[in-house]
């Protein structure tokens, strides 16, 4: 709610990206004051932090998903879209050093409307190459995280975003037991939390 209030009276995206990192910035301390004074045990600190990186990654890409819904001329995205969290991510485990491991993925494939027509996929690509861009370039506030995205299907050598049925015809058929494995942790983090849960069975 406070980085909801913080990014309403924003201007410009970049603007309201710095505050996300500001923010960011003085939440992550906060925990790692609570853990140095004894306040919170580490089980606490993890989770807090892991928490910390849901808010942010959700705040981020819903400055994104406007700007580009703005851009291409729609009222509405094409779909919807999930980001699934992986790892210690995923299992509300995150530590001080961790990168985020993220698996993104929209609901169907097709075509938007309107006079600036594009694939869903291509449409999905864009806020997703904005999206990673933004969490991990560095700034006078930093970067706000480390993102790795290795664990979608193909790893680095797939695309960045994938639609629900081909990323269950993947790891159904092609997947490796150790890439089903890891969704023992998954959930669904930002975007479309809902469609996350369906997608993987919750």
């Amino acid at each position: 709610a406070e980085l909801l209030k913080l990014l309403g009276t924003g201007t410009d995206t970049a603007t309201r990206i710095d505050r996300v990192k500001r923010f960011r910035r003085r939440e992550y301390l906060g925990v790692a004051a609570r853990d140095l004074l004894g306040e919170t045990h580490m089980a606490g600190a993890t989770r807090q932090l892991s928490t910390l990186a849901d808010v942010v990654v959700h705040a981020v890409l819903g400055l994104l998903t406007e700007d580009l819904r703005v851009a291409t001329g729609r009222d509405a995205v094409p779909g919807r879209f999930t980001v699934i969290g992986m790892g210690k991510l995923g299992a509300h485990e995150l530590n001080y050093s961790s990168d985020i491991d993220l698996v993104l993925v929209y609901d169907a494939d097709g075509n938007t409307d309107g006079d600036r027509a594009c694939s869903n996929h291509e449409f999905f690509e864009r806020l997703a190459r904005s999206f990673v861009k933004l969490l991990t370039e560095s700034t006078e506030f930093g970067s706000a995280y480390r993102v790795d995205l290795r664990l979608r299907p193909e790893g680095q050598h797939g695309p960045l975003v994938i639609s629900a049925d081909s990323a269950l015809h993947y790891y159904d058929v092609v997947g490796r037991t150790w890439e089903r494995q890891a969704f023992i942790k998954a959930r669904p983090v930002a975007g479309d939390l809902e469609f996350g849960r369906e997608l993987l069975g919750q």
